[in-house]
């Protein structure tokens, strides 16, 4: 099961528009996709860059950036190269405003007014503003 979490803007990246190529060695510095820990809590599974110790077959031992040496050992397919797109911001993300005729204003307050828009137009968010009687998008 998939579990929300919050994370600041610095530790998400966009992901590559290619599909990754991997060729690594030992002493390069890989992503891989491991369980994510935090002080005594765990964060769920995620993506770290790590050292390759050595490959063995089709697994590969990592050293982990970490306070203490930490170690893991995955397989070939939980590591990829190391994502160079930039980190996300508060600019990446767009926001208008469309003002609402006052005889739309009571039908655009419903959250499924605006679900045929939304199935249109793929990863957007519209909701209703009944302060300043906007659909902001």
């Amino acid at each position: 099961s998939i579990s929300a979490c919050n994370l600041p803007y610095d530790l998400v990246r966009l992901p590559s528009s290619v599909p990754p190529k991997l060729n690594c060695h030992e002493g390069d510095l890989v992503e891989a996709h491991i369980k994510c820990m935090e002080g005594t809590g765990e964060l769920g599974f995620g993506w770290v860059q790590a050292r390759v110790l050595a490959l063995k077959g089709d697994f590969v031992v990592l050293d982990l950036p970490s306070s203490t040496n930490t170690k893991d050992i995955v397989s070939l397919d939980k590591i990829r190269p190391v994502n160079r797109n930039p980190n996300l911001t508060y600019a990446c993300f767009k926001t208008t405003k469309i003002e609402v005729p006052e005889d739309m204003r009571d039908y655009s307050q419903k959250n499924e007014a605006h679900l045929d828009f939304q199935k249109a137009v793929d990863n957007i968010l519209v909701t209703y503003d009944s302060s300043s009687n906007c659909i902001i998008i």
